[in-house]
């Protein structure tokens, strides 16, 4: 049995995960960096990124957000898995075939070796 201390702090978390103004995306690799695989994703994030839960869970970063790598952040997650020092990546533009917007990012690395991603849209993310 979970003591109710430990219980309470993981229901406040996940209330806060889930409905902070604030995108969040969870991230793991398995293979020294080349690859990150979503491992999960806020309410917030998947508004901003115009996806389901369940279309990005377990799949590669680069599958569900092309332009990835173009924008910048991918070098970004690789830096901060690689040092564990966090980085501010500043708004820059994202473009892909699905999604367009104005996006700041604050990139960390938790102790388990995860990283997180919190996001903030600069403005609406347009279909093109």
């Amino acid at each position: 049995m979970i003591e109710p201390e430990l219980y309470e702090s993981v229901k406040v978390f996940k209330e806060l995960f889930d409905n902070m103004g604030s995108g969040v995306g969870i991230y793991e690799t398995e293979d020294n960096g080349r690859t990150f695989i979503i491992k999960e994703m806020n309410k917030a994030g998947l508004i901003f990124c115009q996806v389901k839960k369940k279309d990005i869970i377990r799949k590669n970063i680069l599958n569900v957000f092309p332009g990835v790598k173009e924008f910048g952040l991918f070098k970004v997650l690789q830096r901060v898995w690689k040092t564990g020092k966090p980085e501010h990546f500043p708004t820059t533009f994202y473009k892909d075939d699905r999604i367009t917007g104005w996006t700041e990012i604050y990139v960390y690395k938790l102790p388990s070796g995860k990283i997180v991603a919190i996001f903030e849209e600069q403005q609406n993310a347009l279909k093109q």
